[in-house]
Parts: C-alpha cells; sequence; structure tokens
C-alpha cells in the first residue's frame, strides 16, 4: 500500500478516471450529476461505486489520485486495527488477544487484496465499528450508514445480517431478544435514512438503465469459489505466491489468514465455554460455505429465499466475514495461552507471515507519473474537428482476449483510448465500464452492434476502436451526422418497442426521420424534406447544453444525440417543456414555431430527495449529542462571578 497504487483493473479502469472527474468538477464549483464522456451521457453522482458522499473520500478531491488512493488505504487499515482492538476488549480479550485482533483484521490477505478497491476496502474496516456498536441504534446507525456510503452496500447488508445474529444468539447484558432486535432495527433504518443521498438517486438510475437491481444468476455467481482453492488458501502457507495461478481475479477470491492464525483460532474454538465460541465458529463456517456460490448445492434456493441477497453477486465476497471470525477465535486462542513470552512470539509469527503474503501480489504498482497525461492516440483524436466520439464496438475491458500483465500491456492499454480513461481528458465515448449504462442507449447498441454505419449515424460517433490481441489497437474513422440536428415533424411511436421496431426498419433514414416515443399526436408524421439541419451548441458543460435556434417554420424538434434520461430538463425561451426519448436512447425537445433558445439542464429529482432524507436522519442522529451534551454542561457546578483581577467580587477589593 506504501509504494503505490495497486495497478489492478478496476483501479485503472474506473478509480482513477472517475476520482479525477469528480475532483475537477468540484473543484470548478460544479457538482457532477452527469457524466457526459462514457455512454453517450450516464448518471453520475448516482453511481454508488464511486463514494462521492463518503466523507473520506475527500482525500480524492485535493490531493493526486495515486497519493489520495495511498492515505485512503492506509487510513482505513488503521480504522479496522483501532476498531478491532476496541472490539476486542469488549469481548473480554486482554490487550494481547485485542492487538492481535488489530493484526488479523488490519493486515489479512483479503483485506490486502480488496486494496485494489477503494470502496470495498473502506466498507470492509467498517465492520469491526458495526459490531462494537450492535447495542447502542445511535452507534449502530453511525458505523453503519458510514460503511453503506463508502461504495459497497453487500459489506453493509451483510454486515447488518451478521450483527443481527450476534443479537439473536447473545442480546447485550440486561435486554432481551426481542428488545435488541428492536434496536437493530431502528439503527438499520436510521442508517438507510443517513445513506439516502447516494442509494436514492442510485435506485432511480438503475430503474432506466441497462442494469437490473435482482442481478440474474448467471451474474451474480461470477467469482464463486472452488472447494479446492478455498482450501488452498487456508492450509497452504503462499509467503510468495506472485505466480499462483487462482480461479477468478485474485483481488477478489484472494483470502489468507496463514497457518498460525488458523492453529490459534482452533484453539481459541475450544478453548472457551459457552455459546459465543460456537457462534464465532459458524461465522467462519456459513461464510466460507455462501463463497462458494455455484458449486454449493442449493445456492440459488438460497439465495431467492434470503430477502435482498438476490441484489448482489461476487459469492466470494462473503469471505470477509470469514476473515472477521477466523480473526476473533485467534483472538481468544492466544489469550488462552498463560506465557506472555509464547504470546508475543505468536503474534510476531502471525504478523510476519501475513505481511510476507502481503509482499508479493498479482498486481502491478503505478506511481504518480503512470496518471499524468494523455496516450498518443487520445491526443491525436482531440485535435479533430468537429470533436470525435468514439464508438467501442468490440470489448472494452481489455486488449481483446489478452491478458495485462506486464507493463507493456498496460502502457498499451493506455494508449487504447478505453472509454473510462477518456474521461478525465473529455473525450466522448459510446462506451463505459462500472458506470449506469442508460437502458435505451444499451438497448439500441446492442441492436445495431451489426451496422455500425447506422448507429455512427444516430449517435455522432466518427471513431472506432478495435482491439487486436497481441496487437496495437487500432482506430476506424468515419464521418458522422452531428450530434444536435432540428427536425421537422417527428414520427411518434407509443412505447420504447415500437420506436425501435421504426428504427430497424427497412429504408429509415437517420438524417431525415426522427422517432420519438411519446403518448401524443403529432400533427404531421411524414418525414422532413431535404436532411435535418445541423446545430452546435452556444455553451456545453457536464450538466447543461444550450442552443440558439435557426429560423423555424411550423412545428419542429430539437435532436441531441446524448443519452435520455428522466432527469433531463428543458426550458424553450424560458418556458419550461417536457424532455422525450428520441430514437430510443437520445433527447428530443418540442420546438413551437419561431422559438430562439432551447436550455437543457440535467437535475435528477431523487437526488434532492436522497438529500432530504439524509439531511432528516442527520438530525435525527444529532439529537442524542446534543442532549448528551447538554446534560454534561449541567451536572458542571455553576461558579461564582469573579472580577478581572482574579478575586471575588462579593469580597474585599
Amino acid at each position: 500500500m506504501w509504494k503505490g497504487a495497486f495497478l489492478a483493473g478496476d483501479f485503472f479502469f474506473f478509480t482513477q478516471p472517475t476520482q479525477h472527474f469528480a475532483s475537477e468538477l468540484l473543484q470548478k464549483g460544479t457538482f457532477p450529476f452527469w457524466n457526459p464522456y462514457a455512454h453517450l451521457g450516464s448518471p453520475f453522482a448516482a453511481n454508488w461505486r464511486l463514494g462521492l458522499f463518503y466523507p473520506p473520500a475527500l482525500l480524492y478531491r485535493f490531493l493526486g489520485i495515486a497519493d489520495a488512493n495511498q492515505i485512503f488505504l492506509l487510513l482505513h487499515a488503521g480504522f479496522a486495527g483501532l476498531f478491532a482492538f476496541l472490539l476486542g476488549r469488549s469481548l473480554g480479550l486482554g490487550r494481547g488477544g485485542s492487538f492481535l485482533l488489530s493484526v488479523c483484521l488490519a493486515c489479512n490477505g483479503f483485506f490486502f487484496l480488496h486494496g485494489a478497491y477503494f470502496n470495498q476496502t473502506a466498507a470492509i474496516s467498517w465492520l469491526p465499528a458495526v459490531f462494537l456498536s450492535a447495542g447502542n441504534p445511535w452507534l449502530l446507525a453511525g458505523t453503519l450508514g458510514l460503511q453503506a456510503l463508502a461504495g459497497n452496500p453487500f459489506f453493509a447488508y451483510a454486515a447488518a445480517l451478521f450483527v443481527l445474529a450476534a443479537l439473536a444468539v447473545r442480546p447485550p447484558a440486561g435486554a432481551t431478544r426481542l428488545r435488541a432486535c428492536l434496536v437493530w432495527a431502528g439503527g438499520s433504518a436510521l442508517a438507510a435514512a443517513i445513506s439516502a443521498v447516494q442509494a436514492v438517486p442510485f435506485f432511480a438510475a438503475v430503474s432506466d438503465s441497462s442494469q437490473t437491481l435482482s442481478v440474474p444468476l448467471q451474474n451474480a455467481v461470477a467469482f464463486s469459489e472452488p472447494p479446492r482453492q478455498i482450501l488452498r488458501f487456508l492450509f497452504v502457507p503462499l509467503w510468495n505466491w506472485s505466480g499462483e495461478q487462482a480461479a477468478g481475479d485474485p483481488t477478489i477470491t484472494g483470502y489468507y489468514m496463514g497457518l498460525a492464525a488458523l492453529a490459534l483460532a482452533v484453539r481459541g474454538m475450544f478453548s472457551r465455554p459457552g455459546r459465543s465460541r460456537w457462534f464465532w465458529a459458524a461465522g467462519l463456517a456459513v461464510p466460507l460455505a455462501l463463497s462458494l456460490g455455484e458449486h454449493l448445492p442449493g445456492y440459488s434456493w438460497l439465495r431467492a429465499a434470503v430477502p435482498g441477497l438476490r441484489f448482489f453477486r461476487f459469492p466470494a465476497q462473503w469471505l470477509f466475514l470469514a476473515a472477521f471470525s477466523t480473526s476473533v477465535l485467534a483472538a481468544m486462542g492466544l489469550d488462552s495461552l498463560r506465557s506472555s513470552a509464547v504470546r508475543m512470539i505468536l503474534t510476531l509469527l502471525v504478523a510476519a507471515e501475513l505481511l510476507a503474503f502481503a509482499s508479493k501480489n498479482p498486481m502491478g504498482i503505478a506511481g504518480r507519473d503512470f496518471f499524468r497525461g494523455a496516450g498518443q492516440e487520445t491526443r491525436e483524436i482531440m485535435r479533430e474537428e468537429p470533436p470525435a466520439r468514439i464508438t467501442h464496438l468490440e470489448s472494452h475491458f481489455g486488449l481483446g482476449d489478452g491478458r495485462l500483465s506486464t507493463a507493456e500491456d498496460w502502457a498499451m492499454a493506455r494508449e487504447a483510448l478505453l472509454p473510462n480513461l477518456s474521461v478525465p481528458v473529455h473525450l466522448d465515448s459510446a462506451g463505459g465500464y462500472g458506470l449506469i449504462e442508460p437502458k435505451g442507449k444499451a438497448v439500441l447498441f446492442r441492436s445495431l452492434k451489426g451496422n455500425p454505419g447506422l448507429w455512427s449515424r444516430l449517435s455522432g460517433s466518427n471513431a472506432r476502436m478495435i482491439y487486436l490481441p497481441s496487437e496495437r489497437p487500432r482506430i476506424a474513422r468515419w464521418a458522422a451526422a452531428p450530434r444536435a440536428r432540428v427536425y421537422g415533424p417527428a414520427r411518434t411511436a407509443a412505447t420504447d418497442g415500437a420506436s425501435l421496431t421504426e428504427i430497424l426498419r427497412t429504408g429509415f433514414d437517420p438524417d431525415r426521420e426522427l422517432v420519438v416515443t411519446g403518448g401524443f399526436a403529432e400533427e404531421d408524421g411524414r418525414a422532413r424534406e431535404g436532411p435535418a439541419r445541423a446545430l452546435f451548441p452556444d455553451l456545453r458543460t457536464e450538466n447543461a447544453m444550450r442552443f440558439t435556434l435557426p429560423p423555424l417554420k411550423g412545428n419542429s424538434w430539437l435532436y441531441a444525440a446524448e443519452s435520455f434520461s428522466p432527469g433531463w430538463r428543458a426550458w424553450v425561451d424560458g418556458s419550461e417543456t417536457e424532455v422525450f426519448r428520441a430514437d430510443l436512447a437520445f433527447r428530443a425537445v418540442r420546438l413551437p414555431e419561431n422559438s430562439k433558445n432551447v436550455w437543457l439542464l440535467y437535475r435528477p429529482a431523487a437526488f434532492f430527495k436522497g438529500l432530504a432524507a439524509t439531511f432528516a436522519g442527520l438530525l435525527i442522529l444529532s439529537a442524542p449529542i446534543g442532549s448528551s451534551l447538554q446534560k454534561r454542561l449541567s451536572s458542571i457546578p455553576a461558579s461564582r462571578p469573579r472580577s478581572v483581577f482574579g478575586r471575588d467580587r462579593t469580597g474585599p477589593v
């Protein structure tokens, strides 16, 4: 972590460009509601993976990406260690056992490998704090809310279930199981309110995207742990594992606790009487079983039966609970030893084994210079007039079927104009990775993938990236229609399916015809005589566009080859009007005769609803803090008034 940024796929393709984009806009005083440079435009702030509203992510706003990432990861390793130590003390462990718990949680292989994903590292680090807060609804709401805002809701979901199971097995002293579960429900509900500023826009954006809230089973079981692999990670000393082969991405499926920690965990399981040891044993066994995913008989039934589980993928992520439980059991095992010298030696052995594993990693390390500047191909396309828009009709996550394993591969990938990497240099792309893809754009792209000419004319794309395995990617260029046009009367369709049928019919000419989805009657459904007139925006920012219109004869339509999303609003000559879905994927605004100008602005109502809910949640959370401060202040005895010379005013002067 201290050497630089992990050069893993998601950091390269997602974290670096998106954090750069967010920082650039916020430093200009513009909130990044919309990203116009990927997927022909896509919701940005609604993307939960960005962790845009997570307070420690402010590091990315003020520091370079490499420096911010280093500090962010080390900070959260410190969070995990600190809260683990406090948790150990609350569980009745001594200082030695609590310290070992800190070491195991902050340095285990699962936590280390997830350093490639800043949002997952942050969410994992809050688990001991959430567990420590289980008996207090206010603390539970705060820690669980922060965990949810970190950027990966799965870990907050799994942590909430884990805490509920712990409260059901062993409620806090003086509380019944029912009361403990009610405390959990209240804290979880308040945590949901605190994270609503991220959750509400996310759900609204996904409802009109190519994604679905319920992940299909085929996608959900990706990165399932093969049984042999999990046994290898458990029982084989992997001190120099850089050459080891792992099924799936090792940054997700990798899991290592070390033999010393496992031996202590076995001792901890049998050294303490009572139900707690069986809870922690189950906390190890159940997540290990769930991590098998498609290799676990009945997993599809379980996924349908457990509330909320169908919304998540990557079964290997359950291993974070296994790592947590193993760490607690190991700490219990160490605490049961009488010799302080033996405890110290074993603690050092566990730490050395985990650090030996972490010193070798399957990823490259990127320094500051790697993320500066644009590649040669990028610079060439940036100089094109009119500005180019890139369409990726092939894979956009690698170099064809090749693996990015050497420094040369990564340098070539940087030159490859992958969609997300064009974001920091403001180069438009019709693709993207890890971003919310608008539904209409996704459907139209799939339907026209075999017809690049029609796609380029509809979307205004004029460059196509072609990936060739083991060769330098090349770009084909062609002339494309302007990205904004003025049409006469439009063809109308009542549904999205009817719109797609119109576009795919033989003879459809996007230069002369426009298909608008909506329940209204067009005055003249015939195609306009002559091609549509090209139009260029007077002003284009990340969240807005302004057009000055040419003289119009009769009712017309303004068409912008930018993705449609329900959050877009329009004003024609100062009067607000509806933004329609045009050609299934794009935006259109109806223009009355003699209209002069048009404003398009992206302001999603869901964001402001979520912001209001978060504000209300924070107000509720602040109530006990204010009450506690008031009680403390009122308990301080009132002092007698004193003179400016320090003597009692009622005494002699």
